[in-house]
């Protein structure tokens, strides 16, 4: 879900539209999403709330920080409330979110299986590092005081990086190739991006979803109609005439069995002469 918004990220300042990458959202995103934006429009923000969303977010567990679909999901909510909400509690998200760039040289990936990735998709680990990257810079826009902070982090990373992928011999070619080089290339393409309108580049990447319409076209409309007008009877046609022939009969006796009571133990008529002290509705 993350490559989609970092390949529409790779030119220039901008972003693609959102239509693509709402279909391509899962459920737990949406959730974890609308939990960041709900906070992220409140004056001020609970921060308990806002600490219960770092929890679902990725642990430092002895330098090292796991990241499956759920935890890298988490962080882009994060990064969401950050920026939308004016950088409230910045205090306290963006320390955490700088830990974790530093920890992406060793961070350990889980990834979803291939048939769920699809074809042509990007890394996870250029996805993800595209994106955490290209929150820090928005970040690093929007408050001066934070900048030099970002960007050091930003060029420590980049060299231990580099580092490992000139030192060869002494790394595993898999998680080099997987991992690694991709991480570097997420956070090149996301280095000094930033966006010239008041929306961020990371709310561009992913943008609001609007709700579907709950207008019901014409022709299901007519489709349901026609459900409970047009159907057969599972009923045999001479039982079925049997029945009929029944109720015709039992109704023509109730009739006749009212015409029949007595006027002094019937009710009175509703045009009563004496007038009624009741009003009726129209």
């Amino acid at each position: 879900m993350m490559a989609a918004a970092a390949a529409r990220g790779g030119g220039g300042g901008g972003s693609g539209s959102g239509s693509s990458a709402g279909a391509s959202r899962g459920f737990y995103f949406n959730t974890v999403l609308s939990l960041a934006r709900s906070l992220a429009v409140q004056r001020p923000a609970s921060l308990e709330k806002v600490q219960k969303l770092l929890c679902m977010c990725p642990v430092d567990f002895h330098g090292i920080f796991q990241l499956d679909e759920r935890r890298r999901d988490a962080v882009i909510a994060l990064g969401i409330f950050l920026i939308e909400s004016d950088l409230q509690h910045k205090d306290s998200v963006v320390p955490y979110l700088l830990r974790l760039l530093k920890g992406l040289p060793k961070v350990y990936w889980v990834e979803e299986s291939t048939a769920r990735k699809g074809r042509g998709t990007l890394p996870v680990a250029e996805s993800f590092s595209f994106c955490l990257v290209t929150l820090l810079s928005d970040v690093a826009y929007r408050d001066p005081s934070l900048r030099d902070e970002i960007l050091e982090a930003l060029l420590q990373v980049l060299h231990v990086l580099l580092g490992m992928c000139q030192a060869l011999e002494i790394q595993e070619k898999e998680y080099l190739c997987k991992y690694a080089v991709p991480c570097l290339i997420g956070i090149s393409r996301a280095f000094g991006r930033y966006s010239n309108t008041e929306e961020s580049l990371l709310s561009r990447l992913f943008p609001r979803v609007p709700p579907h319409s709950l207008h019901v076209p014409e022709e299901l409309e007519g489709v349901r109609r026609r459900s409970f007008n047009d159907f057969r009877s599972i009923l045999p046609s001479n039982l079925l005439a049997v029945c009929q022939e029944g109720t015709l009969k039992r109704k023509a006796s109730s009739v006749s069995s009212i015409s029949q009571v007595s006027p002094e133990r019937g009710v009175p008529p509703p045009s009563s002469p004496g007038g009624s002290t009741f009003h009726y509705f129209e």
